[in-house]
């Protein structure tokens, strides 16, 4: 797909890249909201080399009620790292003369910035080749296949699944591992994978479900394990949380002025997890100076293994927004909660925390608007 003497010229002259689009509004809308953020094409993405050609497909600024038109002008740093790309031949093309360059399914881009106005009608949105995040993928990956390289494959794709936030596959995969008769260490094993349960559910708010399953695995657990005394440090987390847990209505917190905040909980206790814990305790007893101070003794130690700890980084940058918020700093609070957003992001763009970054957000951005209004 990427050795043609055509898509060869095309690399050479690196040019910018148009693509042309009609979109409704409030998708157009996101856009302009995630200046910075990323944005993963589902499908094949085409794009061309000639604007005139983009501006068609962008319906030069004639679009239907709800919609508008938009130019992507995408720039490329580094071909090579690209998601596989090929220049089509206009004989192969579906419009003659588009000079089309196709990109794979699943590239990666960031948005770089978004017009003031529009241009003849047509909104401009600067986006830039991501590869960095496509390796960081593969190094995520790498990270968690050379941690339980030594176990059941199954082991390494629940794992994996539960940090992109997929936590009901992940529990499909745990449960096939419960029943798998070749386990190494049947009641070390049969305790984690309660404990990995317990965790799948209190990440689906399910805490009562989980508080259970952590009993099991403590009931399970050989005496002489570390994961036994985890276990129960992780059951009194889950204890701690259902009693603070936000009144909920149709899935929504019934308080719009109260942000959450999260503690970590793994099958492995590591410094920064503790620090991070041990923050929100003290953030839940208003004592916010030392609270920031484990927080920011956590991010600090996380950044040092970046790749393998984009999740634990995400929720620590929005346990400071949320300090920042109780501390009616909104401004700050605004900033960490984007930060959150941002991190969590790379790791998955479909991630369930993601829901409540941004509902944390835009609490922040309320508060922050009406002192500004105030003022």
């Amino acid at each position: 797909m990427e050795r043609d003497d055509l898509t060869i010229d095309v690399k050479a002259q690196k040019p910018v890249l148009y693509r042309g689009k009609v979109m409704t509004v409030s998708t157009f809308e996101n856009f302009k909201k995630n200046i910075n953020g990323l944005v993963a094409m589902k499908g094949f993405l085409s794009t061309t080399t000639d604007i005139k050609a983009a501006e068609m497909f962008a319906g030069k600024g004639t679009v239907p009620e709800g919609s508008v038109s938009v130019m992507f002008k995408l720039k490329i740093d580094n071909w090579k790292k690209c998601k596989p790309s090929a220049a089509i031949d206009p004989k192969d093309s579906a419009i003659k003369d588009e000079k089309e360059v196709l990109f794979s399914i699943g590239s990666i881009w960031r948005i770089i910035s978004v017009a003031d106005k529009p241009e003849n009608g047509i909104w401009c949105v600067e986006l830039t080749s991501c590869p960095e995040e496509n390796k960081r993928s593969i190094e995520l990956t790498n990270y968690l296949k050379e941690q339980l390289g030594e176990t059941s494959d199954l082991w390494t794709l629940g794992e994996f699944l539960m940090k992109m936030g997929e936590y009901s596959k992940a529990e499909k995969y745990y449960h096939l591992l419960k029943t798998d008769l070749k386990l190494s260490n049947q009641r070390a094993d049969l305790a984690k994978i309660y404990s990995y349960l317990g965790i799948i559910h209190w990440e689906l708010s399910k805490i009562d479900v989980a508080i259970d399953y952590f009993e099991k695995a403590i009931e399970t657990a050989p005496q002489d394990r570390n994961l036994r005394s985890t276990v129960k440090y992780i059951k009194q987390l889950a204890q701690q949380e259902l009693k603070k847990a936000p009144k909920m209505l149709f899935g929504k917190r019934l308080a719009s002025s109260d942000v959450i905040s999260k503690s970590l909980v793994a099958n492995k206790i590591s410094t920064p997890i503790l620090k991070n814990n041990l923050g929100y305790a003290a953030y839940q007893q208003r004592k916010y100076d030392e609270a920031i101070t484990l927080y920011q003794e956590a991010i600090s130690i996380m950044m040092l293994s970046e790749v393998s700890c984009l999740h634990e980084i995400s929720c620590v940058y929005n346990n400071l927004g949320a300090v920042k918020y109780d501390q009616e700093d909104y401004s700050a609070a605004k900033g960490y909660f984007e930060k959150a957003i941002f991190t969590i992001q790379q790791l998955s763009l479909k991630h369930p925390w993601i829901s409540d970054y941004k509902e944390n957000l835009a609490c922040a951005q309320e508060k922050n608007s009406k002192r500004q209004q105030v003022k």
